[in-house]
C-alpha cells in the first residue's frame, strides 16, 4: 500500500517463496522478497504562502496641502500580498501588507541638472558582421537641499518621489542624453557563425 503521505509516496510489494516452496533440500527462491515503487497518494501537499514583490509606490500626497515641487513632506504607500497558500500550508512569514514612507513630490518638477560621466562601452550590436558599440552620458537632476530626516520624537527618512525634469547645459547640442558610437574591431563574420551552427 502507498504510505499515508502527501504527493508522491512509496508502495511496498511482498512475495512469498511458495510456488512451489523449497522441499527435500531444494534451494530457497533467488531475489528479494520485497519491491518498492513510487505511487501517487492522492493527498495534496501543503503549500506555504509567499509574499509577492512590493508594488509601485502610490503618488506622494498630503491631504489639504499642495506639496508638488515644494519642501513639504507627504506620505505614500505601496502594497504586497500573501499568495499561493493552499492545502493547509503556512501563512507568509511575519510582515505587513502595506508599507508607508515620507516623501517629497518631485514628479516633473524642474530641477538643475548635471551630466553623468561616460558609461561603459556597451556590447557590440549586431554580434556578428559590421557592428558598433556605444556609450552615453545622461542629464541627471540635482535635488534640492530639503530635510532628509524629519520628526521630533520619532525620526524618519524622507525620499524624493517621481521623475523630475532635469535642466542641463547643452552638451554637443543635446539636453538630455549624449551618445558616442564606435565601430567594433575583430568581430566574427556572420557566415562563419552560420557555418558553425549548421
Amino acid at each position: 500500500d502507498a504510505l499515508p503521505i502527501c504527493g508522491v509516496g512509496r508502495e511496498t510489494e511482498k512475495r512469498l517463496c511458495n510456488n512451489p516452496a523449497p522441499r527435500h533440500g531444494g534451494q530457497y527462491c533467488t531475489g528479494s522478497d520485497t519491491r518498492f515503487s513510487s505511487c501517487n497518494t492522492g493527498i495534496p501537499c501543503p503549500i506555504d504562502g509567499r509574499w509577492t514583490e512590493w508594488g509601485e509606490w502610490d503618488e506622494c500626497v498630503r491631504p489639504g496641502k499642495k506639496i508638488k515641487c515644494e519642501s513639504i513632506a507627504g506620505q505614500q504607500r505601496r502594497k504586497r500580498t500573501c499568495e499561493g497558500r493552499d492545502h493547509g500550508g503556512q501563512a507568509c512569514e511575519a510582515g505587513s501588507t502595506i508599507e508607508v514612507r515620507n516623501c517629497y513630490h518631485s514628479h516633473f518638477c524642474i530641477y538643475p541638472g548635471t551630466w553623468t560621466e561616460w558609461s561603459d562601452w556597451g556590447l557590440c550590436s549586431p554580434p556578428c558582421g559590421p557592428s558598433t558599440s556605444s556609450r552615453q552620458r545622461l542629464c541627471k537632476a540635482v535635488y534640492p537641499d530639503y530635510k532628509t530626516i524629519i520628526g521630533i520624537q520619532k525620526k524618519s527618512e524622507v525620499f524624493f518621489w517621481g521623475t523630475p525634469n532635469a535642466q542641463c547645459e547643452l552638451l554637443e547640442g543635446q539636453k538630455r542624453k549624449v551618445v558616442e558610437t564606435k565601430q567594433c574591431q575583430n568581430v566574427v563574420d556572420c557566415d562563419d557563425v552560420l557555418d558553425a551552427v549548421g
